[in-house]
């Protein structure tokens, strides 16, 4: 059952559905599969990237953590998806991020000499594995400079457009609580409440603790993209 699990995942995934059936089961009964309880640490910062991480099931979330003890979520990841693609072939091959499951997750691990034998035998897997690993790397630095230039307010107005968009609806459901919302902008939960409430009163949104409610249109006006 177990593999016929990590089958269905796979089959679904860029680069793997390039491969047959028969490649695909023999990855999965060379793989490791692993639990991991909601909030569990999967990998702590500067530890060794050996596998390539197939989400299986549930959800995980890779996150900055400053000296301070500030958090950052860079991106989570719900099944089906793939972790570590880019820190795999990194020079030093190292963790240099926190991952943490978000919910209940399985995960697939893929090993490094594994995924070097796919590489080399298969050039449709070889030429689609490139292309997630530039997508991935593009997709990092795009939400690293939206980050770094973008002021909060900008932020969290980039977050409601995005998530309108995608719910097609002015009224955002949160999948997360304050807390985690925060860390997805980087910024504390004081400093996102203060800044919810100011826009509150400029008639701009309101919100509760499952949702946020966009009131006006020229809300969107306030960031370009």
């Amino acid at each position: 059952m177990i593999h016929e699990d990590c089958l269905s995942m796979l089959i679904r995934l860029e680069p793997f559905k390039r491969l047959t059936s028969d490649v695909l089961k023999k990855i999965c009964k060379a793989s490791d599969l692993r639990r991991y309880d909601s909030q569990e640490v999967v990998y702590f910062p500067d530890t060794d990237c050996e596998t390539l991480d197939v989400i299986v099931d549930g959800e995980v979330a890779v996150k900055h953590v400053s000296k301070h003890g500030h958090v950052l979520i860079i991106e989570s990841f719900t099944a089906p998806a793939l972790v570590g693609l880019n820190c795999l072939f990194s020079e030093q091959s190292m963790r240099t991020m926190l991952v943490q499951a978000q919910s209940s997750t399985k995960i697939l691990k893929v090993s490094k000499n594994t995924l070097l034998e796919l590489l080399k035998e298969h050039e449709a897997f070889m030429i689609s594995t490139m292309r997630e690993l530039s997508k991935r790397t593009h997709i990092l630095a795009t939400k690293l400079s939206k980050l770094t230039l973008l002021s909060l307010r900008e932020r969290i107005v980039l977050y409601l457009k995005e998530a309108s968009s995608a719910q097609g609806s002015w009224n955002v459901a949160l999948s997360s609580s304050k807390a985690e919302l925060a860390e997805t902008l980087g910024t504390r939960r004081s400093s996102l409440s203060r800044e919810l409430i100011k826009m509150r009163e400029e008639g701009l949104l309101t919100f509760d603790r499952h949702s946020i409610q966009i009131k006006d249109s020229a809300l969107f006006e306030e960031i370009d993209g």
